[in-house]
Formats: structure tokens, C-alpha cells, sequence
């Protein structure tokens, strides 16, 4: 049987400081799912663009591998034509292609035919600067480049020419760049920390690829 208090209280209901306790629990609960969604949404374009830029690799490496010597469509309207990329990142018009955060995908290929060829993608400069880095530094850091030894090039200076590059194969991207404004800087190698010191306004990121 219940006591006479336990009747009083279970009649009583809670008390003020009760009430405070449950709707501070419900709070941080509320708090701790909106803070995990809010991270969801923002990791999400990330491994999109990740898949993307892995599978536009994959279409590239595909047509070369049965035709080494094929003269690479240069406008994004050829590539788009030429298959390249996924129907996912296509326009409505057919002749563009469009990324998580409203810029475009863009391949780049190397001098002479068949050595190499890089993944642009952009981030419009209208996007929030801490968004726009973020975007930089998780792309960086979930697609990381593979080479120990760049020569043939010119760093900070995206690949428009044959370069020397160890390893020399590998499905991974050989180098990572990032745009500061208008110039590409070199980030393979540079540390979560270096990237993020380097880089005050990232309005793209380039993944170069050996074929």
C-alpha cells in the first residue's frame, strides 16, 4: 500500500524544482539531436563530393584505359556529352554540371594527351567564408592525396602539364590543391593546421589524378 505521502505526492504532482530538473533534461536532449543534425547536414555535401569526384576518376580512367591516345573533350558541355559525369551533377540544360554548394565540377587534363588530369570543384565566393573552409578542410581530409615526390611542375600552380609524381600509380588523387581567391595553392601535403593557416578564403578545391 502506499504510504500517505506517496498518495499526497503521486496527487501532488511535481514539484517546481522537479519541473525545472525534467524540462532541463528534455533541453539537452533536444539540443544534443538538433547538434547532431546540424553536423549530418554539413558532413553530407562533403561525402557526396567525395563520391563524385572518386567516381569521375573512375569514368576518366575508364575511357582511357581501352583508348590511351584519346583527344580529351576540353568544355564542359563535351564532357558532360562525352559522359564523364554522373547524370546526378548534370544540369537541366544538359551542357553543365552543378555540386553541393551551387558552383560547378570541372575536369582539367594534362599536356600531352593521356598523363594526368585534375577534379576542379568549385564553391561560390557568396557562401559564408567559415562554410566555405569547412567545406576545404573536409574534402581535404576525406579525400587525402597520395604523392611523396611532385617535380615537373609548379607548385601552387595547378597541373596543366606532364608531372612526375611517386607513387606513380594508385586509384587515390596523386595531388590536392586549394583556391585561395584566384590562386591554386599546393596542399598535399600541408597538415589540417597548415591548410587552415594558408587559407583564408577557399573558393575551390582540385584533385589531380595520374592516368
Amino acid at each position: 500500500m502506499k504510504t500517505t505521502y506517496a498518495r499526497r505526492r503521486f496527487y501532488r504532482g511535481f514539484t517546481l524544482t522537479e519541473t525545472v530538473i525534467v524540462l532541463g533534461v528534455m533541453g539537452l536532449v533536444v539540443a544534443a539531436i538538433w547538434t547532431t543534425a546540424s553536423v549530418v547536414r554539413q558532413r553530407q555535401p562533403v561525402l557526396d563530393t567525395v563520391q563524385l569526384v572518386t567516381d569521375i576518376a573512375t569514368n576518366v580512367r575508364g575511357v582511357y584505359t581501352g583508348h590511351p591516345n584519346a583527344v580529351p573533350p576540353l568544355t564542359p558541355d563535351a564532357q558532360v556529352d562525352a559522359g564523364l559525369f554522373p547524370a546526378s551533377v548534370v544540369n537541366e540544360t544538359q551542357d553543365d554540371t552543378i555540386n553541393s554548394w551551387g558552383g560547378t565540377l570541372f575536369l582539367r587534363f594534362n599536356n600531352p594527351i593521356g598523363t594526368g588530369f585534375s577534379v576542379e570543384v568549385d564553391i561560390p565566393a557568396t557562401i559564408d567564408v567559415t562554410e566555405r573552409r569547412a567545406a576545404c578542410l573536409g574534402l581535404m581530409t576525406s579525400l587525402p592525396a597520395v604523392a611523396t615526390n611532385y617535380a615537373g611542375g609548379f607548385n601552387n600552380t595547378l597541373p596543366t602539364s606532364a608531372v612526375e609524381i611517386d607513387p606513380v600509380q594508385g586509384n587515390a588523387p596523386s595531388l590536392a590543391f586549394v583556391r585561395d581567391g584566384a590562386a591554386w595553392e599546393d596542399a598535399t601535403k600541408k597538415s589540417v593546421a597548415q591548410i587552415t593557416t594558408d587559407t583564408t578564403s577557399c573558393t575551390g578545391v582540385a584533385f589531380y589524378f595520374r592516368l
